[in-house]
This record gives C-alpha cells, structure tokens and sequence, in this order.
C-alpha cells in the first residue's frame, strides 16, 4: 500500500483546488480529500501518491489538470425532483411571474441558469416543469442553460440516460410521458426535453463567463443549489456579484436552504416564497405580493429595508397632549388601534421615568408587529427604546440587530449580537448569525463550535424558535459547512 500524502502535501493539494476550482476544503475535510485524491491516483496508474501529485501540479498543462481535478473532486449526488416545493414554486409562481414580465418588457422567452448542474437532473427537471406549464396555458416559451465545471458530468447529462435510482422521488404522473426505458434499470430523457437544455462548462470561479451568460440583466432565475457550500466566503461573495448582475430587475436566485446565511449581496433581498427561502434582485418598484413573507430573523442578507417599497402605516397626530395609558391599553384591548397603542407606549417609554413591565411587553409584541409589516423606522426606534428600558434583556438587542442586518447596517448589527452573547452566553442564533457575518477564520470557528455544541441535544427535525421555521438539521448543516466539515 502506497504511503499517505504528508500534511504539508495535503496542503499543496488543498491550496492547488482553492487556486483552479475555488473550493475551500479544510483540514477537516482531508481524509476525504485523501481518498478522492487516491481514486485519482489510481485511475491514472500511480503507485506513488507524492509523484502523483507532482505529476499533477507541475507536470501537466493547467487545462488537463482542471479537467482532472474537476472530474474526482466535484462530486455531485442529485436526483429528478430533489426538493418537490422548490419545483412547485417553480411551476406555479417563478415561470407565470416571469412570463408576465417578458410580456411587459419584450416578450421574450423566459431565462433560467441552472449552475453546478452535475449530470443533469435540475435542469431536466426544470425542463419538464417548463413543458407542464407550456401545456396548461404558460404564454413564454422557457430557455435553460445549465453548467458545470466538471466534463464528464456534463457529457453524461447531455446522454441523458439515467438509472432508476434518479427518479426516486418524483411527483405523480410526471415521468411517463418524458422518459423511455432503454435497458435494465435505465431510462432516457425525451428529445423533446433534452433540447430544451443548453449544457456549457463553466468554472463559476471565473471572473468572466462565455455566452450567452457574459450578457448582464439577462436571466430571469437562477438555481445554484448546493453548490456554494463548498467555496470560501470570499468566492461565494464574488460568485453572488456575478450572479446579481445577470438577473433582471426583481429575478429569483435559489440556493440550498443551508446556503441562506452565506448570502450578502445590497441588491438582493431575501424572502421566503409557498415555504420556500430564496433571494429577489431588488429592491423593486410597488409592493411585495401578500404570499410572501420577510426572511424574519435567520437570512443575514444585506437586502434594501423593506420600508422602502412597502407602504407604511400613516401616522397620525397626535390630538392630545395626554398619552393614552397602559392601564387603558389594558381594559380597552382591541378597540385601541396599533397606531394609539404606538405612540401611546413610545411617549410612556420615551418619558425618562419607571416604565411598567406592562407597558415593555406591550412594545416588544408592536415592534414585532411591525418588523412584520416592513415598517422598520417604527420598529427600530422601539426596540432602542426597549433596550433603554429593559436593559438585561437579550432579545430586544438580538432584533434589533437582525432589523439592521436587513438594512445594511452591518457593524452596528454586529456589535448587538455581541452583546446579546455577553447577556446570554448561550443565545444560539447569535451565535449562528455571527459565524456567518464574521470575516476572522478564528471567530467562525468559535462562534460554530458554541452553535453545534447547543444544537448537539435537540432532535433534528425540531424547529428553531424566531428562526423562520428552519430545523435543527438545516442550521446544523449550514454550520457543518461553515466549519468545512460534512453535513450530520
């Protein structure tokens, strides 16, 4: 048996796929790095890891050590169908979206990217979804690309036989009419599918992409689902600045639910759509649509305030000098309207004297009403005033801080979360949060270790308090990943 690389080999090796693929792969990740590396060995007829790996990072032209590289350390595992509401919101809400737009703007056919596409399932899937709306009335007609940096994955997408194992999952009635069996176990995709789909390779690191995707404002969605995990920070960030200049004006950007916290983009704003949580270039003109809900508190992306382009609450003057009392608020209930109530409680809190317990309480469930609403001048300005008045209290901190994450305000927001960690040392999404918006490798690790460590006994399907109904399993994930580790 061929002696392992050494540790300073390994890092060579690390540091060559950092360099030519972007793919950031910590120490943690090496005893499968290891074994992609001695699979590559072998395929090759090495014996000897070390010079293989000279052979690979001196001895051949940087095109074929792509490729190679690209061939056994890009694996994708995917299957038809893989996340069933993502495809649903695909077919009922993305594409008659965008085919309003197209009509509205040029009526053109609708864009959609679909990168890092392994051997070809999403886009396949997309394709088919495309080809179901088109029969039940969709006007647009749907143009895919789909790329990835690995060749042999898309030479076997472009084939488009598949084993069984691929279609495990697919709704009903959606694979008889687009696939043919052609052998044991086998089958292939329809024609009429398979050139709905544009295959390029594309290396995402690239600073530049070829056609058609070199146009800017030109797609009207893009799915890179799974795939930005496996970047560093600083190329994820440049990778989505990419992105965001080819999405038309209010285009949809879908990633993996453990990828929402890597998202920090001014120009994109994060929502969450039928249960699913992606991004909108934005901000846009008008009102967001009555079906969809702020990324409330999780997503860190730097998105526009929402109080931007919702319409906020008219606020009225006040006709009297007396504010309207707790004790009022209290025997009155609902017939006092939020805007009374508002003002009432800011005058009480506002007023440099002992405030009620009543009267905090009574403000923190207003200011979430509004965080809800997109008013966010109305909410900031409560939760400052109830972190003046209730001053050992984390949570009211920890909102603030997510308010100003959403506008932008990313030092600010930071310095909270750290306070919130100084009042309760345990606070698990602070945690979370700051492993995402921390640039130190030192702090991440700090922030990811405290965060797996409080996950370690809840169930994994158990949802998150304030955290947008996300799991266990999705933060955990997302933090494994951070760390540079595998998914638990």
């Amino acid at each position: 048996m061929a002696p392992p690389l050494s540790q300073g080999a390994m890092e060579q090796l690390s540091k060559a796929l950092h360099a030519d693929l972007g793919l950031f792969l910590s120490s943690d990740r090496w005893r499968d790095l290891a074994r992609q590396f001695n699979g590559l060995a072998k395929s090759h007829g090495f014996q000897d890891l070390s010079l293989c790996l000279r052979w690979l990072l001196t001895e051949i032209p940087a095109p074929k050590r792509l490729d190679i590289m690209a061939r056994h350390f890009t694996i994708g595992e995917t299957y038809f169908f893989r996340d069933r509401e993502v495809f649903s919101l695909l077919e009922k809400q993305i594409l008659p979206d965008c085919s309003r737009n197209s009509a509205d703007i040029s009526g053109g056919a609708i864009r959609i990217w679909s990168a890092g596409c392994s051997s070809g399932e999403e886009p396949y899937t997309m394709a088919i979804v495309a080809a179901e709306a088109r029969r039940k009335g969709l006007a647009s007609p749907v143009q895919i690309i789909a790329s990835d940096i690995n060749e042999e994955a898309l030479e076997k997408a472009k084939r488009g036989v598949y084993r069984d194992w691929s279609f495990r999952n697919p709704p009903a009635g959606y694979t008889t009419p687009w696939f043919t069996a052609v052998g044991q176990n086998q089958s292939q995709i329809a024609a009429e599918i398979r050139s709905a789909v544009a295959f390029q390779r594309i290396n995402l690191k690239a600073a530049h992409y070829p056609p058609p995707l070199d146009q800017m404002e030109s797609l009207d969605v893009i799915f890179c689902r799974n795939v930005l995990m496996y970047f560093d920070q600083p190329q994820r960030d440049a990778i989505v600045r990419r992105f965001v200049q080819r999405l038309k004006p209010n285009g949809w950007l879908l990633v993996a639910p453990c990828e929402i916290p890597f998202i920090h983009h001014s120009k994109l704003r994060a929502e969450k759509v039928a249960g699913v949580s992606l991004f909108r270039a934005g901000p846009p003109e008008g009102t967001l649509s009555s079906s969809v809900q702020s990324l409330w508190p999780l997503s860190v992306a730097a998105g526009k305030p929402a109080s931007l382009f919702l319409p906020t609450l008219p606020v009225s003057p006040a006709s009297d000098s007396t504010p309207v009392s707790t004790q009022r608020m209290a025997e009155e209930g609902d017939e006092l309207n939020g805007e009374e109530q508002w003002h009432a409680l800011v005058a009480e809190l506002d007023g440099g004297r002992e405030v009620s317990k009543q009267a905090i309480e009574a403000l923190a469930g207003l200011a979430k009403e509004w965080v809800e609403k997109g008013v966010y001048p109305r909410a900031e300005k409560s939760y400052r005033l109830l972190m003046a008045a209730d001053k050992l209290n984390p949570d009211h901190y920890y909102r603030l801080a997510m308010l100003l994450l959403e506008g932008e305000q990313m030092l600010e927001g930071e310095k909270l979360l750290k306070k919130v960690l100084f009042l309760e040392p345990d606070h698990l999404l602070a945690h979370v949060q700051l492993a995402a918006l921390s640039r130190r490798p030192q702090e991440v690790q700090r922030h990811v270790r405290n965060a797996l460590a409080l996950l370690a006994p809840l169930s994994a399907d158990m949802e998150l308090p304030d955290a947008d109904g996300l799991n266990v399993a999705t933060v955990r994930a997302s933090l494994q990943h951070m760390k540079g580790g595998e998914h638990v």
